[in-house]
């Protein structure tokens, strides 16, 4: 009999896309499910990686990214964090072109699933 020993996952979020960011939702996930959400419709540049920096506070493990931006800055300005992260996930073909230049230039440090390269895009 194998046994396991259940942890529990600690969820943060930040936009992707402060256009596309539907604040009620964010509300929602705050209030009725406890999860920390940096993000607000709209919001400029310097409050996006704000944000993004607030989730990178928390230390993840894993990262669920669109467009690459968090795991650039991960790897660019947040070097502490790299030995702690066993790997992530990047949704848009940008982010993943993105991510192959980092690879090709050696400087990706960690694996990451290219979502929109897999058959199971529609699990994420």
């Amino acid at each position: 009999m194998i046994s396991f020993k259940r942890r529990e996952s600690k969820v943060s979020l930040c936009d992707s896309n402060p256009l596309s960011t539907q604040d009620e939702v964010a509300a929602s996930l705050v209030k009725d499910f406890d999860i920390p959400v940096f993000a607000i419709k709209g919001e400029d540049n310097d409050t996006y990686y704000r944000h993004i920096n607030s989730v990178l506070d928390k230390k993840p493990q894993v990262s669920m990214d669109d467009g690459a931006d968090l795991v650039s800055i991960v790897h660019s300005k947040r070097r502490d964090l790299i030995a702690g992260v066993l790997g992530g996930t990047e949704e848009t073909t940008t982010g993943v072109i993105r991510l192959k230049s980092m690879e090709v230039k050696g400087v990706l440090e960690y694996p990451i699933i290219a979502v929109n390269e897999a058959k199971t895009k529609h699990f994420f």
